[in-house]
């Protein structure tokens, strides 16, 4: 862990195609190293002459976004939560949990992806999870 990134990345090759998956944990009141050490870590994702197809999933924190973030949604987001909308937008990342995932109403938990063509029946379990968390699962197909 440095600067409070939480990172697991794994490479699966199938035939020619290459995809990362990518599960991370950040925690919410750090500041713009953290925010650039993920953002590092992200971009070694695409390093390599394969575009590979990247599926991050996890808690980021983010908690003054509101998903889906639009223009009319951006004017309260606070500046760190901004910098990582702005660098997914930059490295071609699309949220694809829209809705809360959060007991509090927020969507705290990501899939941010470059394919999101392959990303299928994305669903929050509000009610029937075996986790007792604050957090609710989402599940999806690839």
């Amino acid at each position: 862990m440095r600067r409070g990134a939480e990172i697991l990345a794994v490479e699966l090759t199938v035939g020619n195609n290459k995809y990362v998956v990518c599960t991370v944990y950040r925690v919410g009141n750090l500041g713009e190293a953290n925010h650039d050490c993920i953002v590092q870590s992200i971009k070694s994702m695409y390093d390599g002459r394969i575009l590979r197809k990247i599926f991050i999933v996890g808690d980021l924190n983010l908690s003054s976004i509101n998903w889906p973030e639009t223009e009319d949604t951006q004017e309260n987001i606070d500046r760190i939560d901004h910098l990582f909308l702005n660098s997914f937008s930059e490295l071609g990342l699309h949220q694809c949990v829209l809705e809360p995932t959060h007991v509090k109403g927020r969507t705290l938990d990501i899939l941010l992806t470059n394919f999101r063509k392959l990303v299928k029946d994305v669903k929050v379990d509000k009610f029937e999870s075996i986790c007792q968390s604050d957090h609710y699962p989402a599940c999806f197909k690839v």
